[in-house]
């Protein structure tokens, strides 16, 4: 009889440090899983500021009746089409990561971003407010997904 108490000791200390090494790792995974998910938001928020800066630039010159510089616009393009990329690539990587609802709302603002308009300005903004929507709508999801 004078075994069990060892033998209890050695099973319960081995069943605490089980324990805390579970609680730990999942702690760690949830951490992780949060870590990479503000990377994407951000990586995905810096895309649509990208890709609205120039539909943004575009527009102020439409209004203000004024020609680009070539060099200007070649820089835009440049620009738009690397964070367009980029948002693709993000979203293709992340789909696992992401809610449903900030993928459907990025197909929307894809699809609505084709809309080409009756003329060059209407175009313009038609794609300035397809990514100004998408990004208030966005807002609430990433604050909900990251618990802030």
């Amino acid at each position: 009889m004078s075994y069990i108490v060892p033998i209890l000791t050695v099973i319960g200390s081995f069943g605490g440090a089980w324990l805390a090494a579970q609680l730990a790792l999942r702690r760690f995974y949830r951490e992780r899983i949060w870590e990479r998910k503000a990377a994407a938001y951000t990586a995905i928020l810096e895309a649509m500021h990208d890709m609205g800066r120039w539909y943004d630039e575009h527009f102020e010159a439409a209004i203000e009746q004024y020609e680009m510089d070539k060099d200007d616009m070649d820089e835009l393009a440049r620009s738009y089409n690397h964070a367009k990329l980029a948002l693709s690539r993000r979203l293709a990587s992340e789909t696992w990561l992401l809610p449903d609802e900030c993928i459907q709302l990025m197909d929307k603002m894809e699809k609505d971003l084709r809309y080409d308009g009756e003329n060059w300005q209407d175009h313009l903004e038609a794609g300035a407010f397809a990514i100004r929507s998408a990004l208030g709508a966005l807002r609430p999801i990433v604050r909900k997904e990251m618990n802030i």
